[in-house]
């Protein structure tokens, strides 16, 4: 449709199912792909990934999928349909759902203003181990790395990884993407 712009970001894994002046149908395997439907008046956007689909006719709005069955939808300015499951929820603009894998949609939360990111380092600021555990919080629906390696998330937010280290000093880096593809980072004490 005239106005409408869909981005991808970051390595994205999309396929077209459909696509007509009336209706795109797009599934996301994984990745971030965000659409400006503007006011494209007559067009809709359905988003599938993993058994949920995210449908706008206008607006803006950010989905993700990591991948492992779980998808995320922030809305800008859209009002997007969130559908998992036998389950529907509105998406409104400043708003941001969670499908983890095979359940039904989370109720929209408002956008955080900041991307949160809570890391429980170790007490001990010396290591005499060759590995440390890093475990944190951060928003449902968000990404997580460290060290540049992806982490899995658990449906509350949580995350735990063990983390191999070289002798002498370390720094660990954990990164937080939320699902507009805002970033926070902490780095070891």
């Amino acid at each position: 449709a005239d106005g409408a712009n869909i981005e991808l970001h970051d390595t994205v894994e999309v396929s077209v199912e459909t696509l007509t002046r009336s209706l795109a149908e797009l599934e996301l395997h994984s990745g971030r792909l965000r659409a400006d439907l503007g006011n494209a008046e007559g067009f809709a956007l359905k988003v599938r990934s993993s058994g949920a689909t995210a449908e706008a006719r206008n607006g803006s709005f950010v989905v993700f999928a990591d991948g492992r069955g779980m998808m995320a939808v922030a809305s800008e300015t859209a009002e997007v349909r969130l559908t998992a499951r036998d389950r529907t929820v509105t998406v409104a603009s400043g708003e941001q759902s969670v499908v983890q894998p095979n359940a039904q949609p989370s109720d929209p939360t408002s956008i955080p203003e900041e991307v949160f990111l809570n890391v429980d380092w170790p007490r001990q600021r010396f290591q005499r181990k060759r590995r440390l555990v890093v475990r944190g919080q951060v928003q449902p629906g968000s990404v997580v790395t460290i060290d540049g390696e992806t982490t899995p998330v658990s449906s509350d937010g949580s995350f735990r990884s063990d983390v191999a280290l070289d002798a002498g000093p370390n720094n660990v880096v954990v990164e937080a993407q939320d699902p507009l593809g805002r970033i926070r980072n902490e780095q070891s004490p």
